[in-house]
């Protein structure tokens, strides 16, 4: 048994050694190859061999040098082959490996000349695809070259991925792919896609990766047969030109990026399908492409693409050399859709291109175009049409470029050297904007328009300049230019300018200074630029100037002459100057700038003005004046900051000394007038130094009863470890106060002549001065106060008042004290203002026989005369103020513009506290007899006015058997009052007024206005009233005059129109239509707040000709129904006639000319009625707020054309305006149809201006009167 074991041992051991070794492919190497050769003759004219085989088929095998060759001299040579079989799938089946790596492989196929079907299988492929054959993980890499295709004919390839050979089809799952045609520079990546080959055809399924690192999917096919088919249908991401592509262009465009879909046929010499093209631009567009494959060029035979209303077609050839031409046309073609950050266009027209790539870059471009764009001017078209050539970095325009901008027009022909910069160019200039002109000059022109011719050569840099040019509507720094002519050449370099010019100036303004005209001659040369001359005008004024500024900023003016406003200014010698680096002479700013003016000497007037000036890091200046006016400042300082006239002598300095300025005045102003106070002498003596301001004199006299005085020594900074205090007084004697107010902050508004002392003491931030002045004939905002004093110092946080009145004859008398905490420090960024922290005091009493000072802000209020009392006084912060005191009324009366006579025998008193004024008791009278007034209106409640100047109101106001008569007299009579008055910003006053025996004038209107807007600043007075009828009321107007019962309220606000509501019935009265007086039987007005327009329902009766005639209105006023009726039952025709001519139609006589004039006029009257009645109705001008009212005349011009009567038609646009159109009918053709349109404007009651025009336009103005008995 155990010797079984040994010998079953040893025979596996002996067959493994044995399999092992027979399956060592290296002892089969010859038959291997035998074996494959046999199988590929049989199956075709390929051949196998290789030099070494090892490894073992167990394992991994290794194949070195393996080639391929077949009889048409097709090869595929594999420097390495690496592989692992699966064993059992290869013994019972089909050859298959876990692996397969082929290194280096190179490929070359030819076309078998023997193939058993050439057509189909043109590479003699189908005998090697009808095996079975796989691979788990094949890989790759090495070149394929295939000379008889013009298209794929060599590439480079590397491939990871399965590999299936089914008989049919060479199949490959593809993980990765990369392939590679070096001479075209061509690459495409893939992943996870799938590549198939048939004998004759090479399909790729689910592409996806990249194409030159473009993204790419979608799907390719290519069959082989003699009439080749390919097929591509393919997404691409984001595809964008290179950026290299226009680096030899001297304008690289920042074109967008694209999403690309492609769907193509080809049989490899044509190609066919369509493109679609999107952006983030927002472009979206579709179109069909059409390409030819020749042997030495591409024919684009068409592209042509649509989207958003715009299309782009375009044919050329592409060469294989890289030369190409195309013809592109556009329409509405917008760039912004292509090209980063450009501007919308639509540009329409025809563009055609030459040019070259070379090693991927544009090298030559030559363009043609006519085009013509509508969009980026609004109001203006462009058009662009000419040749450009660009090669070698050479821009050539030799046929006329033509760019239009509306009425602008732009022709360039020439040379731009982008290499050496170098321009060469003619343009021709037709009212073209000045920018052109700025990219060949360092300076630049803010805007205008040009005409004329520009040639320009020369670096780009500092290019030559020779034009002439018109130019208008020129901004040249502080330069604005009707227009100017220039006429010169300049020819520029790095160092300097040489040249001349001549400008001819219309009329413009320099630094806010009008001229109407203007002539410059200047020279450039080498040291700088010389002004000839330059002179300009304005009416009598003048400007003249010459002279040499170099370019290191020296200069000297040989001639400066000016006269403005009757002053005259001329040198008697030459201005020498000096500019700092980098001044502008024409920007010169004297506050910023750096100007040296050497000793200069000016005539001004009679006058001499003479001195130097240093405006550097240091400042030194003299000026000396004598015998020139002081309106001469009018031109030297625009700025009116002190009113004064009169002539000066004397001389100003300057020096600035370490961080100090120092000057000094000493001046003489003789007879002459500052603000309104006229003076015979000024004398101003001071001077500036170490931050003190020293007054030797100031002092201004006036014949011997004015003048002033003043002196001191005012410092304005100081050391806290050395202060220098204030010592400075002034006198006064009868001066005009003007002279101080022009100087302070226009608070309020003072005037009158002032008296007194002041002395000053103290430190620039705390400031001291006491005071003791009088004020004749003083005004306060206004309001007159008569003799005002006051004495009081200040402690520099206070102003105190120790004492202050101020009287007026017997019409007041007012007496007080007071301090305020305000800032009136020296030195003090808050001058004027109050300290909010501080408290303030105020205690004032008067007596007044008027009071003025409330009627000011009484808008209605005339005055109010009276014996009155006021004591008030102010306590607390600025902010917190508390009022307390008391006013009192007697014998008063208050007059206003709105009523006819004055409410008399006001008394009464109001007693403030904690700023609620209480009134007690306020009474008045408003009597039918003024003479035997007896108190009938009664007033009391309280206004709270801690925000005094915004009092918040809440007051009963009562009254019996009252008496009023407005003052245009439109209401009056009798009633009771009992009212409530509230608000702040909007005052209501709310509550009833009772008629008992009153009067209303008042027509009946239609509120169709606008609602008026409000001003918020103002108080808005809301009225909400009701007007309970007990007595007698009467309504009386052009329509009515009834005595009514009932209730009517009224609602306005602001000054808004008011609107009425409430029912009203007749008593008795009277109404009036169709030119007759009715009697009303009964009636009922009802008003729905729509204005003063009553709906009606009303009864009335006539008597004409012993026949009662009873009319009914129904419905509104503007337009009821209307019924009518007689005693003896006539139709309302015949009743019509009765209205109209007082009699009948029967009882007229007829002529053999037709109706008699009594029945036309019946006609005649009718119509005219129904006319106004429907004419707004049917219109609808009412409705629409247009016109209020219609009244029509004349209808008979329509009947009878030989009549004198005109058909007018009068619309009412509001209670003082009218518009009329008349119109007169003629059968005759000398004398046609008249017609007239015509406007009439009502002044007042009385008079009207009347004017109209005729159809041959000519003017007619008249007036009415209308006079009332």
């Amino acid at each position: 048994m155990k010797l079984l074991k040994t010998l079953i041992l040893t025979f596996v051991i002996l067959f493994s050694i044995t399999v092992l070794v027979l399956l060592t492919p290296s002892l089969w190497k010859e038959l291997i190859e035998y074996r494959i050769n046999d199988q590929l003759t049989k199956r075709g004219n390929w051949e196998i061999s290789f030099d070494k085989v090892s490894g073992h088929l167990l394992a991994n095998v290794s194949i070195q040098s393996l080639k391929l060759t077949n009889l048409n001299k097709s090869s595929i040579f594999i420097s390495n082959v690496d592989l692992r079989l699966n064993m059992l799938e290869s013994l019972f089946g089909y050859p298959s490996f876990k692996y397969l790596k082929l290194k280096e492989v190179t490929t070359t196929l030819f076309q078998s000349k023997k193939s058993s079907d050439l057509r189909s299988d043109p590479f003699d492929l189908k005998e090697i695809l009808e095996q079975k054959f796989t691979v788990d993980r094949l890989q790759f890499d090495g070149r394929v070259t295939i000379p008889e295709l013009t298209i794929l004919k060599d590439f480079l390839f590397q491939f990871d991925g399965r590999f299936d050979l089914d008989m049919n089809s060479l199949d490959l799952d593809v993980n990765e792919l990369y392939f590679a045609m070096e001479e075209t520079g061509f690459d495409m990546r893939l992943e996870k896609s799938r590549i198939s080959l048939y004998p004759a055809k090479l399909v790729c399924e689910n592409i996806n990766g990249t194409i030159d690192s473009l993204g790419v999917r979608g799907k390719f096919s290519y069959n082989w047969l003699d009439d080749k088919d390919m097929r591509i249908d393919v997404f691409l991401d984001q595809y964008q030109i290179p950026k290299t592509f226009f680096d030899k262009l001297p304008l690289q465009p920042k074109l967008s990026a694209l999403e690309t879909e492609i769907h193509i046929q080809s049989d490899l010499k044509t190609f066919e399908g369509n493109i679609t093209l999107t952006n983030d631009l927002g472009l979206h567009t579709a179109g069909n492409i059409s390409l030819s494959n020749f042997d030495d060029f591409f024919s684009l035979d068409q592209v042509k693409l649509e989207g958003e209303d715009a299309s782009l077609s375009m044919n050329g050839i592409y060469q294989k050399d890289g030369h190409f031409n195309a013809s592109i046309q556009l329409t509405d073609f917008d760039l912004n859709k292509w090209i980063i950050d450009d501007l919308p266009t639509d540009l329409n027209g025809l563009v055609a291109i030459e040019g070259t790539v070379e090693e991927s870059k544009l090298e030559h471009i030559t363009l043609t175009m006519e085009l013509l764009e509508t969009k980026l001017y609004k109001d203006r078209d462009i058009s662009v049409s000419g040749t450009v050539d660009y090669v070698n970095e050479l821009l050539n325009i030799e046929e006329l470029l033509e760019l239009s901008i509306g009425n602008s027009r732009v022709i360039v022909t020439g040379t731009s050297d982008f290499k050496n910069e170098v321009y060469n160019l003619d343009l021709d200039l037709d009212n073209a904007d000045v920018f052109i002109i700025n990219n060949f000059w360092s300076d630049s022109l803010e805007n205008g328009k040009a005409t004329g011719s520009l040639f320009v050569s020369g670096p780009f840099n500092n290019p030559n300049l020779s034009a002439e040019l018109v130019l208008r509507n020129i901004s040249y720094k502080n330069f604005n230019l009707e227009s100017f002519e220039f006429f010169g050449s300049l020819n520029s370099s790095d160092q300097y300018t040489t040249g001349d010019c001549q400008l001819r100036i219309g009329s413009g303004t320099w630094n806010e200074q009008s001229f109407e005209s203007g002539v410059v001659d200047l020279s450039y040369t080498q040291d700088g630029l010389e002004i000839q001359s330059a002179e300009f005008k304005n009416n009598n004024d003048f400007f003249q100037l010459s002279g040499f500024l170099k370019n290191d900023g020296n200069g000297v003016f040989d001639r400066l002459q000016i006269a403005t406003n009757q002053q005259y200014l001329i040198n008697t010698k030459p201005v020498e100057f000096t500019l700092g680096e980098g001044v502008d002479l024409l920007e010169l700013d004297w506050g910023k700038n750096e100007l040296t003016l050497k000793p200069f000497e000016f005539h001004v007037n009679d006058g001499i003005l003479s001195g130097f000036l240093t405006l550097t890091d240091e400042i030194d200046g003299l000026l000396k004046i004598s015998n020139i006016g002081t309106d001469i400042l009018d031109f030297l300082i625009p700025d009116e900051w002190i009113k004064i006239q009169g002539q000066v002598f004397g001389e100003l300095s300057v020096t600035s000394r370490e961080h100090s300025l120092d000057y000094s005045i000493d001046l003489a102003i003789k007879n002459g007038e500052i603000s309104a106070q006229p003076f015979d002498e000024l004398i101003i003596s001071t001077f500036y130094r170490d931050s003190i301001l020293h007054i030797e004199e100031i002092t201004l006299i006036h014949g011997d009863k004015t003048g002033i005085q003043v002196a001191g020594v005012v410092p304005q900074y100081f050391e806290e470890s050395n202060p220098i205090e204030i010592d400075a007084m002034i006198n006064m004697k009868k001066v005009d106060i003007s002279i101080f107010t022009q100087f302070i902050p226009d608070w309020f508004s003072v005037d009158g002549v002032v008296s007194g002392d002041l002395n000053f003491g103290g430190l620039p931030n705390k400031t001291k001065f006491n005071f003791d002045l009088s004020i004749d004939d003083g005004v306060f905002e206004g309001l007159e106060l008569g003799h005002v004093t006051g004495m009081g110092l200040y402690d520099s946080r206070r102003l105190y008042f120790n004492q202050f009145s101020a009287i007026r004859g017997k019409d007041h008398a007012i007496a007080g004290v007071a301090y305020l905490p305000l800032d009136l420090n020296f030195n003090s960024e808050n001058l004027g203002e109050m300290f909010m922290a501080d408290s303030m005091w105020v205690d004032v009493s008067g007596d007044f026989n008027h009071l003025e000072f409330l009627s000011k802000y009484l808008i209605d209020v005339d005055s109010l005369p009276g014996n009155h009392n006021v004591s008030l006084q102010i306590a607390g912060t600025p902010d917190k103020l508390v009022r307390n005191g008391e006013i009192s009324i007697k014998d008063g009366s208050i007059y206003t513009i709105l009523l006819d006579e004055p409410i008399k025998g006001v008394n009464g008193k109001g007693i403030l506290v904690n700023n609620l004024l209480s009134i007690e008791n306020l009474v008045g009278a408003a009597t039918i007899k003024p003479e035997n007034y007896k108190a009938n209106i009664f007033v009391d409640g309280n206004i709270n006015m801690t925000k005094f100047f915004e009092p918040y109101y809440d007051l009963n106001a009562k009254g019996n058997n009252v008496f009023f008569k407005t003052l245009l007299g439109d209401i009056e009579g009798m009633v009771n009052i009992d009212v409530r008055i509230t608000g702040r910003d909007t005052i209501t006053i709310a509550g009833g007024i009772e008629a008992i025996d009153a009067v209303m004038y008042q027509e009946f209107e239609v509120n169709t206005l606008p609602t008026a807007e409000l001003d918020p600043s103002n108080t808005i007075i809301n009225y909400k009233l009701n007007f309970p009828i007990t007595g007698k009321f009467v309504l009386r107007n052009s329509q009515i005059d009834a005595q009514l019962g009932g209730e009517l309220s009224i609602s306005m606000f602001g000054d808004q129109s008011a609107d009425y509501s409430g029912e009203l019935f007749v008593r008795e009265g009277k109404f009036y239509y169709y030119g007759d007086i009715f009697n009303i039987t009964n009636g009922y007005l009802a008003f729905d707040t729509k204005g003063f327009n009553p709906y009606l329902d009303l009864s009335a009766f006539t008597t004409i000709k012993e026949e009662n005639i009873t009319i009914t209105l129904v419905g509104p006023l503007n337009n009821p129904k209307l019924g009518l009726e007689s005693s003896s039952g006539f139709s309302e025709s015949d009743i019509l006639e009765l209205l109209t001519i007082r009699s009948r139609f029967e009882d007229q006589e007829i002529s053999s000319a037709g109706l008699g004039s009594q029945a036309q006029s019946i006609f005649v009257a009718y119509l005219e009625k129904e006319l106004e009645r429907n004419f707004l109705q049917i219109s609808g001008l009412g409705r629409l707020g247009i016109i209020e009212d219609v009244s029509i005349s004349g209808a008979s011009a329509l009947i009878d054309p030989t009549g004198s009567d005109d058909l007018v038609i009068k619309a009412q646009v509001s209670r003082n305006l009218s518009l009329n159109y008349s119109y007169k009918r003629s059968f005759s053709l000398v004398n046609p149809d008249h017609n007239q349109v015509g406007v009439e404007l009502k002044l007042n009651p009385y008079f009207s201006l009347i004017g109209n025009v005729d159809e041959l336009g000519n003017m007619h103005v008249k007036y009415r009167l209308r006079y009332s008995y």
